[in-house]
């Protein structure tokens, strides 16, 4: 069955045909829901619906949509996706039945090639996954430990059979199932047909030809062992797509799939990682810096017990010797080129940097852009400015883009006036 394939930019309205309005606003809801939006979400609208911090695949058994981010001409927004979704929650479902003739839902192929790839070069690494595993058997030679008391009560008409525990080395184990499973569910999906081979070529590697109907009953939330650590880039991304599937339809007809992840998350790993590498920069001249990820901080106390209190959380906090020195603020949307912050976004890093009492406070934004200055006139307080910072989210690439935005904002802070942010007893850290 054919399905029709529309396309959506994320945080715009996208025209939906009549028919298909209703299916795919339940999907795009239930999904939504599922991931459990910190905002965002699915907007009804006169023949139209918008997406806001879901980016990815929803698909019903008719139409599937294709949430896109804003991006720049050229950027490949599907590879920084996956470089920043490690330990990221995604939404998968799998109401939909899929067929060889729908147009190619680059979103999860993606993902199926991502974790074919991986669990390739496991494989070639260290071969399937081999478990140490107890099996009991009644045999004529006495190896392994004898069930004493069973051999004794049939000794007079079979003993020379002995009931014996052993154990054997086995590929039958909650690791290559959980693999493997994952992988067998991907595969029907994939459009590309060597892809699709591949990706069970590995399956039946793992699961030794058999058939994994379904994952071991503790796969979501197993741990790796150490042992296994070739295979813990594909273990990461299986469990992050076991973590949201937790219903799995019982037929034979392969079934599509829906896929939706919360950028918003990714912005702040993004910042994580770049304050960890921007810590590290300012470490080799001497003093210590380090980054923390979110805190609680009470900022508002009631002069009575009933009158309770106000927490914030900021995102992340530079620290200098211990010490708080910068507070930043994630702000999935995209920021103008011109003009100053929104209001209450500006009040919220100014709050938590007076909480604080950082010498700066950074307000983070997903679109590429060169870091901007604004004094807190008249405070008499820190912070005394407050900066935004643009992190180009969606052209970022793993290991070098860490080091090219933490750059970014060592130059921001160069330029700060007055806060001695990078200064300790003279010396520039």
């Amino acid at each position: 069955m054919s399905r029709s394939t529309l396309t959506a930019l994320e945080g715009e309205p996208a025209r939906v045909p009549s028919d298909l309005y209703e299916e795919l606003a339940r999907e795009g809801e239930r999904a939504a829901l599922d991931l459990g939006l910190g905002f965002g979400g699915v907007t009804r609208l006169a023949g139209a619906l918008k997406f806001e911090n879901m980016i990815g695949t929803i698909a019903t058994s008719r139409a599937a949509i294709e949430i896109k981010p804003k991006t720049s001409p050229g950027q490949n927004w599907l590879q920084s996706v996956l470089d920043l979704m490690d330990d990221r929650p995604v939404f998968v479902s799998d109401d939909v039945p899929a067929s060889d003739s729908h147009p190619d839902i680059r979103f999860l192929d993606l993902i199926a090639r991502a974790y074919c790839n991986r669990l390739s070069a496991a494989l070639a690494a260290e071969g399937a996954i081999v478990t140490i595993e107890p099996e009991f058997s009644r045999s004529p030679m006495l190896s392994g430990r004898l069930r004493v008391g069973d051999w004794a009560v049939r000794a007079a008409y079979d003993g020379h059979r002995f009931p014996v525990d052993h154990q054997v080395l086995s590929l039958e184990n909650a690791y290559a199932r959980t693999l493997a499973y994952v992988g067998q569910t991907l595969a029907p999906h994939v459009r590309e047909a060597r892809l699709r081979r591949q990706l069970l070529e590995c399956v039946d590697t793992l699961a030794a030809g058999r058939q994994v109907n379904e994952p071991p009953a503790n796969a979501v939330g197993l741990e790796l062992p150490v042992q296994w650590g070739a295979y813990d880039p594909a273990w990461t991304l299986a469990q992050m797509i076991l973590k949201q599937r937790t219903r799995f339809r019982q037929s034979m007809r392969p079934y599509g799939m829906s896929l939706v992840i919360e950028p918003w998350t990714l912005l702040e790993r993004l910042l994580d990682r770049t304050l960890a590498r921007l810590a590290t920069q300012l470490n080799t001249k001497g003093t210590v810096f380090r980054s923390r990820p979110q805190r609680g901080l009470t900022f508002l106390v009631g002069s009575a017990p009933k009158d309770g209190n106000r927490q914030l959380v900021p995102d992340s906090v530079l620290l200098r010797h211990g010490l708080p020195v910068i507070n930043f603020e994630a702000k999935y949307r995209d920021y103008a080129r011109t003009g100053a912050p929104h209001r209450g976004e500006s009040y919220q890093a100014i709050t938590a940097g007076r909480a604080l009492g950082t010498s700066l406070a950074v307000l983070v934004y997903p679109n590429a852009m060169p870091g901007r200055l604004f004094d807190v006139r008249k405070s008499g307080h820190p912070p005394e400015q407050l900066a935004v910072v643009g992190l180009d989210m969606f052209g970022y690439r793993r290991g070098v883009g860490e080091k090219e935005r933490a750059n970014g904002i060592m130059s921001l802070l160069e330029n700060a006036s007055g806060t001695c942010i990078l200064q300790v007893q003279g010396e520039v850290a």
